[in-house]
C-alpha cells in the first residue's frame, strides 16, 4: 500500500509553492494600489476628488483628527518599516535583535526546531538577514563528543571551570565572585532520569550549584546515557573526578583574578549516596552514614531496624580507613579528592523528611495497622479540612492541598507542605493527643531547622525533638517503623550546624532541573544528542547581566487607601503587586499577610512608591494566642492564632519586610492562624 507521508523536501517544495502563489497575490494588491495613488494624485488639484477622497478614507479607516498620520504605501526603494532615516541605518542591529528575541522566544516556549525553521522561512522574505534554519539560529553544535563506556552507555562531558566561566561572565559583581576571601564554593547532585516509561533507557547527569550566587540555578557538569544506572562507576565519574581535582588544586583565573574553588557538599538522595561512597545501601546492615551501629532484622515485618539513638560516631579517619569492613563495599569511585566522605554527604531532607518520614506516617494512618490506622470518617474530615484551604494558600505554593485518596501522587513539596504549614491545622482535634504531638515533634523541628533566623540557635534543640520523635515512633507505631528513613532523622542536626538552613542542603532545586531537563526531549531519537544540544543553546550567546533592582513593583492603580503623609505627594504611584526577596506581596487575602522586622504582622493594603522609595501600608492583625503549646509555646517562633485586621493604618519601607506568612483560617471561628514562611522555593 503506498504511503500516504510525504517526505521532508516534499513538504518544503510544496510549503515554498505556497509562499510564492501569496507573493504573486500580493504583487497585484501592490499594483492596484499603486494605480489608485496615481490616480489619486492627479486628481489632487481638485477640492472636490480631495473631498472625495477624504470621505473614503473616512469610511473605511474612521472618523479622523488633525492629529492622525495618513496611511501611504512604500515603493519598491523603501525599507519596510523604517519612519525615518536613523531607523533605516539601524536596520541590520534591529534584525540582529528579532534573531536573538525569536531564538528567547523558542527556547522559552520549547519549541521544535521544525517549527522555528518554518517561521524563519516566513519571516525571511521580509527580513533577510534570518536564517533559514532554527539551528543556525540557536547556535546548534554540528556535532556532539561522547564518549562510549564499556559497558552500557555513553556520557557527554560539559565541564566545571566552562560553567563557571560563563556564570562570572554573565555576571561578574555576582556575591561568589566579589567576596575577599576569593574562593568558590561547588554544590553537586549525581542522580537517575528515567525518560520512558516503557523503556529501561535513563540519563544519570552530574549537575553543579554555585553556593552563595544570586544565580540559584543549577548547571550541567556531564550527562551519562544508557539502560540502566552506570555499571562502571569509575569511568562514569573518570572526568568529572579528574577535573575537580585539578581545580581544587590549581584553582580557577577569571579575568585576571584567582580564585580557589572547593567543595560545599553532595546532595543526593540514599541510594546515590551509597553508590557515591561504595557502601552498604539504606538496607544493609550498617548502613547509618553517622554512626556506628549494626541493624537488627525484624523477622514478623521483613524489615531491618535501626533502634539506637546513642551510637558513635563515625569520623573522616576511619572512613578513609574503611576501618569498618561491613560499612565498605570497596574504593570510592570519587577518592583521591579533597572531601570528606562523612559530613560532606548532606542528609537531603526532601527524601529523608518529606518523602520518606512524613509520607510514612500518612500511609501508616491511612492504611498501617489496626493500632494506628484512622478510621474512614477521620481520615474523610482530615481530607476536607485540606481541601478546604486550597483558595487560601499563597501563590508561591504550586500545589494546592489534595484529598488523602490521591496520597499516592503527593509530591515532595505537598509533604512539605503538610508537614510545616496546613498538617497542624488539619490534624488538630482529629487524632490522639499522643499521635498530634508526635507529630507537632516532627513539624518544629523541621521548622525551625529550615528557618534561617532560628536554625543555628535551636540546632541544638532540634535535636533533642528529632531524637524524641524516634524514640517515641517505636511505642505508637511498633518497632518496625525504626527503619533508615526514621533512624536517620536524629543526625540530620548535624547538617544545620555545619551548613546552615537545611534548604542549603536540599535536592528541591535539583529536582526542578530535572524536570526542566526531561521536557527538553521531543522524541524518543537520541535524546542524550537532544538535551545536549538544548544545554548548549541555552548557554551560547551573549551572556544577559542580571538586573540589579531590589524590587518590581507591577499592577499600577489610583484606588487605594493613603494616610495623609501622603496627601499632596508628588510623583506618587500606587501598585497591588511588590516582588521581593523571592516571594510576591499582593494586596488581597491569601498573598498580603506578612511579618515585618518591628514584630507586627499584618495585611498589606497598597504598595506607594514616592520617587525612588517604596513603601508598605498595612493593618497590623490582633494577636490572640498561640497555635500550640507543644512541644514549645508557637508564640516563641512568630506561629500564633490572630483575629481581623484593625482599622488603623501604618506605614513602612518595604525593605523592612522580614517574611511572608501563611494565613489559613481556623476552623468554625473567624480567626486565622498565622505561620512565617520557613522554606525557600
Amino acid at each position: 500500500m503506498a504511503s500516504n507521508s510525504k517526505s521532508y523536501w516534499r513538504i518544503r517544495r510544496d510549503m515554498m509553492c505556497q509562499i510564492e502563489d501569496v507573493d504573486d497575490v500580493d504583487d497585484e494588491l501592490v499594483g492596484d494600489r499603486m494605480v489608485t495613488d496615481s490616480v489619486a494624485s492627479d486628481a489632487s488639484a481638485s477640492a472636490d476628488a480631495d473631498a472625495e477622497i477624504v470621505q473614503a478614507n473616512q469610511a473605511e479607516w474612521g472618523t479622523s483628527t488633525e492629529n492622525d498620520v495618513p496611511y501611504r504605501d512604500f515603493d519598491s526603494s523603501d525599507d519596510i518599516g523604517c519612519r525615518s532615516e536613523s531607523d533605516c541605518m539601524s536596520n541590520s542591529e534591529t534584525e540582529e535583535k528579532l534573531s536573538e528575541l525569536i531564538a528567547e522566544w523558542a527556547q522559552e516556549h520549547n519549541i521544535s526546531n521544525a517549527a522555528v525553521s518554518s517561521l524563519l522561512h516566513i519571516l525571511q522574505r521580509y527580513h533577510p538577514s534570518l536564517p533559514l534554519d532554527a539551528r543556525t539560529l540557536r547556535k546548534t553544535p554540528r556535532t556532539v563528543l561522547t564518549k562510549e563506556l564499556p559497558d552500557n552507555g555513553s556520557y557527554c562531558h560539559l565541564g566545571i571551570r566552562e560553567n563557571i566561566e560563563r556564570l562570572y561572565n554573565s555576571n561578574p559583581s555576582d556575591p561568589c565572585f566579589s567576596g575577599d576571601e576569593r574562593e568558590i564554593s561547588l554544590q553537586f547532585n549525581i542522580d537517575g532520569l528515567p525518560l520512558f516509561k516503557s523503556s529501561s533507557y535513563q540519563l544519570w547527569p552530574i549537575l553543579g550549584l554555585l553556593k552563595g550566587s544570586s544565580n540559584q540555578h543549577p548547571f550541567t557538569i556531564g550527562i551519562f546515557a544508557g539502560n540502566g544506572k552506570p555499571r562502571d562507576l569509575g569511568e562514569f565519574l573518570n572526568d568529572f573526578r579528574l577535573e575537580l581535582s585539578k581545580l581544587q588544586v590549581d584553582g580557577v583565573n577569571l579575568n585576571g583574578q584567582h580564585f580557589s574553588v572547593r567543595v560545599h557538599s553532595f546532595v543526593c538522595d540514599a541510594p546515590a549516596r551509597a553508590m557515591l561512597k561504595n557502601i552498604k545501601g539504606h538496607s544493609g546492615y550498617s548502613c547509618c552514614e553517622r554512626c556506628n551501629q549494626k541493624g537488627e532484622y525484624c523477622t514478623d515485618y521483613k524489615k531491618l531496624i535501626l533502634p539506637h539513638t546513642d551510637a558513635p560516631a563515625r569520623s573522616r579517619v576511619a572512613f578513609d580507613e574503611m576501618q569498618d569492613s561491613d560499612h565498605h563495599k570497596g574504593v570510592s569511585p570519587l577518592s583521591g579528592l579533597s572531601i570528606d566522605f562523612v559530613s560532606q554527604f548532606a542528609l537531603d531532607y526532601m527524601h529523608l523528611v518529606c518523602l520518606g518520614v512524613m509520607r510514612r506516617l500518612l500511609l501508616l494512618w491511612s492504611r498501617g495497622p489496626l493500632s494506628c490506622r484512622l478510621s474512614a470518617g477521620i481520615l474523610h474530615q482530615i481530607s476536607n479540612r485540606l481541601i478546604s484551604l486550597k483558595t487560601y494558600l499563597p501563590s508561591e505554593f504550586c500545589r494546592k492541598p489534595r484529598s488523602l485518596v490521591e496520597l499516592d501522587r503527593w509530591k515532595a513539596t505537598e509533604f512539605r507542605q503538610f508537614l510545616l504549614y496546613t498538617g497542624p491545622l488539619a490534624l488538630k482535634g482529629l487524632i490522639s493527643e499522643a499521635m498530634y504531638k508526635h507529630f507537632m515533634l516532627l513539624s518544629v523541628a523541621t521548622y525551625l531547622s529550615l528557618h534561617k533566623d532560628f536554625c543555628q540557635h535551636y540546632v541544638g534543640y532540634c535535636r533533642q525533638l528529632y531524637v524524641l520523635f524516634v524514640q517515641h515512633a517505636q511505642k505508637l507505631y511498633g518497632k518496625q517503623v525504626l527503619v533508615y528513613n526514621v533512624h536517620t532523622l536524629i543526625h540530620i542536626s548535624e547538617d544545620v550546624e555545619l551548613f546552615g538552613s537545611l534548604d542549603n542542603v536540599s535536592c528541591f532545586p535539583f529536582e526542578n532541573h530535572l524536570g526542566v531537563m526531561k521536557k527538553l526531549i521531543r522524541s524518543p531519537n537520541m535524546p542524550m544528542k537532544q538535551i545536549i544540544n538544548r544545554i548548549v543553546e541555552l548557554t551560547t550567546g551573549e551572556p544577559s547581566v542580571p538586573s540589579a533592582v531590589g524590587h518590581i513593583l507591577k499592577k499600577e492603580h489610583s484606588s487605594g487607601p493613603l494616610p495623609h503623609q501622603f496627601s499632596g505627594a508628588s510623583n506618587l504611584m500606587q501598585f497591588n503587586e511588590l516582588h521581593l526577596n523571592g516571594c510576591v506581596v499582593k494586596v488581597n487575602e491569601k498573598d498580603g499577610c506578612v511579618i515585618f522586622n518591628n514584630g507586627h504582622v499584618g495585611m498589606v493594603m497598597n504598595v506607594v512608591k514616592v520617587h525612588s522609595q517604596v513603601y508598605v501600608i498595612y493593618q497590623k492583625l490582633k494577636q490572640q494566642k498561640a497555635l500550640f503549646d507543644y512541644p514549645l509555646t508557637s508564640t516563641d517562633i512568630n506561629i500564633f492564632i490572630a483575629g481581623c485586621a484593625t482599622g488603623d493604618y501604618y506605614t513602612v519601607p518595604c525593605e523592612l519586610i522580614a517574611r511572608k506568612c501563611v494565613r489559613l483560617p481556623c476552623r468554625n471561628s473567624h480567626h486565622f492562624s498565622v505561620v512565617p514562611f520557613a522554606h525557600r522555593e
